[in-house]
This record gives structure tokens, sequence and C-alpha cells, in this order.
């Protein structure tokens, strides 16, 4: 068979990311967009790929057909394939890419904030390694973007010695986001000599014999602002962070309930925090927080505990609620005990604007809502909701309140396979009533069900009929119903 021979591209429109072409390209454009082909020559380029795509495939069947094919043959194939795909990528639309739309899509798959300020999750913290290697062009934009590598995730698997340091030294002059998986001394000191640029710290299990270490930087965190610490196990006090002047939101997590928590924190100053199992009641002595997430406390002061700033409050459960006196506070989610917050809200005579019950019956439910009558956004369960109580009726019973009159936004939580013709009719005269009255807002409704995978028919008829009458209705099913949730929470440290 006659061996087909693909001419390399042009030298002007090609670029490797081989070392000897990297020099050749930055001296010609840096970042710069490379030169794009003209029609011509991309009509000429296009028949060259059709024309090797025609002969890839017989030599691909006779190497099939031979058990030992030739030498020849492979090199030929190999060499006909990467040059078709040297082809392909000359004729790629991102090649006319400018420098700042390059850098906007490399920072997006960091889920850094782009310039409109949006950020997505990130979805592999190795990503300016990856980039990086696609082409000389993208060598060069992702190294000159000292934000791309900002984000450093330290484990065994993907970071050695050498790369750890270019990637910080790209990284400068950036604050940085660290995360610790893997405890290494030697990474460490290398890390602890730009621990002045230190933002954003998160350490995974962090062990007592790498405390001793960690305190080699106390004093030397002018920066650092967010500290997170998950599944940690001390066993000795760490004071790292207690000299840290910026530091204002921190989450400890202990997942040990049989030991303390020894983390020594500047609480006056802290604005966010999310806190585990403790010994020592640590969050009260934060009186400056206005963010407060409580997870479990073994200890409670005798004494009534103020907040004055506190605006968002979220516990796992509300046995200690009666202890504390919030007159600032404007969100509350509780999942399980949460009648015991009625205590806290007469004493605090706080204004709540939204409200998450878990774990509640309708009963209790309405008891909270009778003394918060500023709610304007609840989040409840389809079992546990007073719905028929939110209702306006056409001739109002005079001993009997309407509920959250201020209601704007419903969200309603569908765990469990509840009986729809039930709850559904309610649902939709409590919507219908406040749209007919001129005394209450219109609330929009979002159900998050859990248990479903597609909408029935009748949740779709319910949607249009009531769409059509100008009331937002959203029902969202199992995967949107869970990163509608998980946006939610993430308000909560």
């Amino acid at each position: 068979m006659d061996l087909y021979h693909l001419a390399a591209p042009p030298i002007h429109l090609s670029s490797t990311n081989n070392v000897p072409s990297i020099l050749l390209v930055l001296a010609l454009y840096a970042t710069d967009a490379p030169p794009t082909p003209s029609d011509a020559e991309a009509l000429e380029l296009r028949r060259a790929i059709h024309k090797g795509h025609a002969h890839l495939e017989p030599l691909a069947s006779q190497m099939k057909l031979l058990q030992s094919a030739p030498d020849a043959l492979h090199q030929e194939w190999n060499r006909l394939r990467d040059t078709i795909d040297q082809y392909r990528a000359i004729l790629s639309p991102l090649r006319g890419f400018a420098p700042e739309i390059m850098h906007e899509i490399f920072s997006w798959t960091l889920g850094l904030p782009t310039a409109d300020n949006i950020t997505i999750p990130p979805r592999n913290t190795q990503s300016p390694w990856n980039v990086s290697r696609v082409c000389s062009r993208w060598w060069a934009i992702s190294i000159s973007d000292p934000a791309l590598w900002s984000t450093i995730s330290i484990d065994s698997r993907t970071l050695a010695l050498f790369a750890l340091d270019a990637h910080l030294q790209r990284s400068n002059p950036r604050f940085l986001t660290i995360t610790f998986q893997f405890y290494d001394v030697t990474l460490f000191r290398l890390l602890a000599e730009h621990s002045r640029r230190l933002q954003s710290v998160r350490f995974d299990a962090l062990t007592t014999p790498f405390i001793q270490v960690l305190d080699g930087i106390s004093g030397c965190l002018p920066e650092l602002r967010r500290l997170e610490l998950t599944y940690p196990r001390m066993g000795s006090p760490c004071r790292a962070f207690e000299a840290a002047p910026k530091l204002s939101e921190v989450i400890a997590l202990d997942c040990n309930r049989n030991a303390g928590y020894p983390l020594s924190l500047p609480c006056k100053q802290l604005r966010r925090l999310r806190i585990g199992l403790l010994y020592a009641p640590h969050p009260f002595l934060a009186p400056n927080l206005l963010e407060l997430t409580l997870c479990n406390i073994r200890e409670m002061p005798d004494h009534p505990i103020h907040f004055p700033r506190l605006r968002m409050l979220h516990v796992i459960d509300g046995t200690f609620l009666p202890s504390l006196v919030l007159p600032a506070l404007e969100e509350l989610f509780i999942d399980k005990n949460p009648l015991l917050a009625l205590a806290m809200i007469r004493q605090s005579g706080c204004s709540l604007q939204k409200l998450g019950l878990v774990h509640c019956s309708a009963e209790h439910c309405a008891s909270i809502l009778e003394d918060t009558p500023t709610i304007d956004d609840l989040w409840l369960e389809m079992s546990s909701g007073p719905f028929s109580r939110m209702t306006v009726r056409m001739a109002p019973d005079p001993d009997t309140l309407v509920l959250a009159p201020a209601l704007r936004t419903i969200h309603i939580f569908r765990t469990e396979y509840h009986a729809l013709h039930d709850v559904l009719p309610i649902l939709v005269e409590l919507l219908q009533s406040r749209h007919r009255s001129v005394d209450y807002p219109t609330p929009s409704l979002c159900v998050l069900d859990f248990t479903n995978g597609k909408k029935t028919s009748t949740i779709c008829r319910m949607e249009a009929n009531l769409g059509r009458q100008g009331i937002d209705v959203e029902w969202l099913t199992r995967k949107h119903s869970r990163d509608k949730y998980e946006e939610y929470k993430s308000r909560y440290p």
C-alpha cells in the first residue's frame, strides 16, 4: 500500500509546547493571539484533513489484518494522525481568542470570580498545570496570570516540592488560598516563607505533631482572613492564629466526641464562625459575630449571652436557644427542637426576615410564626407547614391570625412520599388567596422535591395554571432540588 504523506502545517500557523518553540513563540507574539489562517489557507487545511482521514481508515484496517504490522505502517499512522490534530488545532476557534478572554476562561476552571463577579464551583485544583501544558500560548497566558496560581491544594499525590515552589513563584504577589491534605515539614517550610500572603487556609485532619511546625508562623499572618479545620485530631493547644489581625471567618469541626478543642482564636474580631463540639463555650467570647453556625455545644453558660450584632444563626439543635439574646437577628435556621426558639425570639425582640425549620410539627411551626410576623422568606417541610393558617379567608375569623402576613417567598422541602392530592389544593388556595388580597403580598413558591426524578402531570398543570394568573411557582426535582438546597446552605459556613 502506498503511504500518504501529509505535509506539516505552515510554520507561521503552528506552535507547540516544546521548549525551543516556546522561546520562539514568546519572542514573536508573547500572549497575543497567534496568526489565524486566511480563508484560502483554512480551505486548504480542511481539504488536507479530509484527505488524511481518507487514508487513516485503510491504514487501520490493514494493521488489524496483519498480526505483526510493519513498523512503517505504525509510524505512518501515528504521524498522519498527529499532523491531522495539528491542522485541526489551527482551525480551532479558541486560537483567535484574546488573552483577556483566555484569562477569564482559565479563572472559571478554579472557581475564581470573573470580571462580572460570577463564580462557579471549582472542578480541578490542578487546573493551572493542566491548561499550561496545552500549547505554548496557553502556557504563556497562564504564567502571566498570578491569580490562576493563587489557589493551591497540597496533598501527597499531586504536588511535589519543585511544583510547589513554581506555584508560589507564579502566584506572586497575589494572596494565597491553601488546602492542606498532606502534611510534610519540607513543603510547609517552603510555604512558610510566603505566610504573609496567606489569605485563606484549610487543614484536613490536622494532627498534633504538625501543630509545633504550624506555631512557627504565629505572628506572620497579616492577611489571613479565613481559617477552616475539618476533623482535626489535636491533643495540644494551637496558638498559631490568635495573633492574625484580619482573621474574621473560622470553620472548626471536630468529629471526635471524646476530645477537647484547644484552638486559640482572636474572638473579638471574628465576624463569621462555625464550630463543632466544644468543651469551652468559645463562640460566646466573640460578641461581634454577624453569622454563627453551631453544630453541638456541650456546655452552656448559666447566664444570658448577648450577641448585639448577630444577623444570621444556624443551629443543629435549638436546646440552648433560650440562653441567647439576639436583638439584631434577621435569619434563623433550626434543624431540631425548634420550639425552644420562642423564648429567644421573645426576649430578644428581633425582627426575623428569614426562617427555616426542619423536623418541626405544624403546631410548633404555627406557634413560632405567631411571634414572627415580619417573616418574608420561609423554609418548611411539606408535612409540617401550617398552610391553612397562612391562607387569607374571604370571611376572616377575628380570633384567628393569618400567619406570616409579610410573606413573599415560600420554600418547601418534600422528603417523603406524602399524598400530593391533600397538600396541593391547600398550597394553591394559599397562593391564590394572597394574590387576590390587597392587604398581603403575592408570595412565590419553590418546592424542593427530593423524592421524584420528574414532575407528574398534576404538578405541571398546577405550575401552568398559577403561572397564567401571575403567580411564580417552581417545582424542582431531585438533582435541581439538591443544588438549590446546597446553594442556600452554602450561606452557612
